[in-house]
């Protein structure tokens, strides 16, 4: 006799289920520098949580072949002045990182988006990181 399976058991690919897996850290960090064309550390842990930007433009690079161009600017903090990196896609890698970010929403099972713009980076970001 055979068992059935359980609903927790369930593959994210099968079509008895429709819930999508989460956007990955990499897709979450695309959309934002596609959408807001510039980002830096602070932003991107208010917007979706990701504490160590710098790791995941890494990886990005290093994994997608994609160049994330950076700059530091100088801000005043209340004993010293910081040096704060900010991070944005220019010429041919913008278009790149569409098509990487498209890539990783098929791969996860979710639609891929035709227009980039700024309501996109509230869908991919879970809803209980977005700022109300």
């Amino acid at each position: 006799m055979k068992k059935t399976a359980s609903k927790n058991s369930l593959n994210y690919h099968t079509s008895e289920t429709t819930t999508n897996k989460p956007a990955t850290k990499i897709e979450l960090c695309l959309s934002t520098l596609l959408n807001r064309h510039e980002t830096t550390t602070f932003e991107a842990n208010r917007l979706y949580g990701d504490t160590c930007l710098h790791s995941t433009i890494s990886a990005i690079e290093k994994q997608h072949r994609i160049k994330i161009a950076r700059s530091l600017r100088k801000i005043r903090g209340r004993h010293t002045n910081a040096a704060i990196a900010h991070y944005r896609l220019d010429g041919d890698n913008v278009i790149k990182a569409k098509i990487i970010t498209n890539n990783l929403r098929v791969s996860r099972g979710a639609n891929t988006e035709s227009r980039w713009s700024y309501g996109f980076v509230d869908s991919v970001i879970p809803h209980w990181l977005r700022k109300s």
